[in-house]
Order: structure tokens, then sequence, then C-alpha cells
């Protein structure tokens, strides 16, 4: 350090201090460095933040957008196949499901699947409650009401049993259609009323490809689309 003249204008300008002992101290004090040294790290960490606050707003609503894309989807598909049930079109139904449901899937011959489609017309409804979706699996919850045709059924078949006694040689057509003017006429004078049921239940749903496919038939599935008469089909056999 070396004595100089300076005045204290001069010094406060050329950011300088004099020490206690009246030499002229020409580094920078380091308090205020200390201080602008944390100001620049603040900014960072602010303009760091910022920058990542962007950058969310922007992946956010992709991400959001793509979700309720998913979701749409799995619901139109889920509408298609309760829509097709209540019209009782199995091969549109069917078209709905991955291959190794569609291999296992049960439908009833023509004769019978027009009383079921009668049945379906004038007493099933259905409303979907909720969609989820996980990745590349979902599930939509439905409550459905419908009628359950399974004692009509079990009476009709009673009833072709023993109208084939007297008719040996019928074909297996004839015998559907017979089935199914039994099942008609039980319908027709059943109290409808005391025969509909409702039912709250899950269909599953996977992602095949792009498009969404039903990953299984439930029972209540079956139950729904067919007035219950699948169960009795199974039971009678």
């Amino acid at each position: 350090m070396k004595k100089i003249g300076y005045t204290a204008s001069r010094i406060r300008r050329n950011q300088k201090y004099v020490t206690n002992s009246g030499y002229l101290h020409t580094g920078a004090p380091r308090r205020r460095n200390s201080q602008k040294g944390r100001y620049t790290d603040m900014k960072k960490k602010w303009i760091g933040c910022f920058m990542l606050f962007l950058a969310l707003l922007t992946v956010v609503p992709a991400t959001s957008a793509q979700a309720a894309k998913e979701k749409g989807a799995v619901k139109l598909r889920t509408v298609l196949f309760m829509d097709y049930g209540k019209a009782y079109k199995p091969s549109k139904m069917a078209a709905l499901m991955t291959s190794t449901v569609k291999k296992k899937y049960h439908c009833f011959g023509t004769s019978i699947q027009a009383v079921i489609r009668k049945i379906n017309k004038d007493n099933m409804t259905y409303k979907i409650r909720k969609v989820t979706v996980s990745g590349k699996n979902a599930k939509v919850r439905v409550t459905a009401t419908y009628y359950n045709g399974y004692n009509i059924y079990m009476d009709a078949m009673d009833d072709l049993l023993y109208w084939y006694v007297d008719h040996r040689d019928c074909s297996a057509a004839e015998a559907q259609k017979k089935l199914a003017e039994y099942l008609k006429s039980a319908y027709t004078s059943s109290r409808k009323k005391d025969f509909k049921e409702s039912v709250t239940f899950n269909i599953p749903l996977v992602k095949s490809g792009s498009k969404w496919k039903i990953s299984e038939m439930t029972k209540n599935m079956y139950k729904v689309t067919t007035a219950n008469m699948e169960q009795a089909y199974q039971d009678y056999r």
C-alpha cells in the first residue's frame, strides 16, 4: 500500500475506500462482492425456475389432451358395444372384441336373436358411470336395466322338448324357430315390470394397435345383452 491524497469523493467514484490508518485500499469491499454474488446466484435460480414453468405449460396441456382423447375413444367404443347389445347384433359386437374373446363368444341363432332384439328394445337402458384409462388398459363403469329372461327361456325349452317328442325328424333350424315362438309367447304374456332388473358392472378394454377392444365378455355383459338367456342356455345344457 502507498499513502496518497485522493479526496473522499474520488475514492467513492472509483469504488475504493480508506482504512482506519489513512491508507487507500485499492481492492473492492468483500461485503459488496459477496452480496453481488448472492444476487447473481438467486437471479440464475429464478431464471431456471421460470424456464421450467414455461416448459410445463407446454407439456401438461399436451398430456391432458392426450388423456382426454384416450378416454373419449374408450367411451365411444363402450357406447357402440352397448348399442349393438341393445339391438342384439352379435357380429357387430364381436367386431369390437379382441381376437381371443371373439373366438369364445357365443351367440344365438337367427330366430332367437330376433326375440332377444325385441326384448332388449323394449326394456334395456344403460348409463356410463365412469371411464378409467391406465396405459393400454381401461375399464368403463356401466349401470344397466334389462329384462331377465332366464325363467321364460327355461320354460320355453321344456315346451320345446315336449314338442320334439312328436317331431323327431325336424331340422335344427325348425327346432330353433319353434323355440323362438315359445319364447315370444312367454315374453308377451309376462308382466314385464316383474322381470326388470338393474346391475352395475365394469367393461374391460385393451388397446390393440390404434383401437380399443373389449378384452373380456363378463357374465354381467352377457346378462344385459342377452336378457340373461345366455346363462339359462348354459344351465340347461
